[in-house]
């Protein structure tokens, strides 16, 4: 599994973005920090490069987000 810090206003569409890749496993907030993350499969062919895309559509203008290892 790897955890994917994204931007907490984007967290609705990546969430989607990666239910719909079937890479989404789990999701977390800290509203207070205004942090968001969620934890992606990555037993698939390349899965960070399938996040990164999905991310980087969802976000690009917006904010940045990164894969870290569990």
């Amino acid at each position: 599994m790897r955890r994917l810090d994204v931007p907490l206003a984007h967290l609705g569409a990546i969430q989607r973005g990666l239910r719909d890749a079937a890479l989404l496993i789990g999701l977390n907030t800290d509203a207070e920090n205004g942090r968001a993350w969620v934890i992606v499969d990555d037993s698939s062919d390349n899965p960070a490069r399938r996040v990164t895309e999905i991310v980087d559509e969802i976000v690009a203008r917006s904010g940045e987000a990164r894969v870290e290892a569990l």
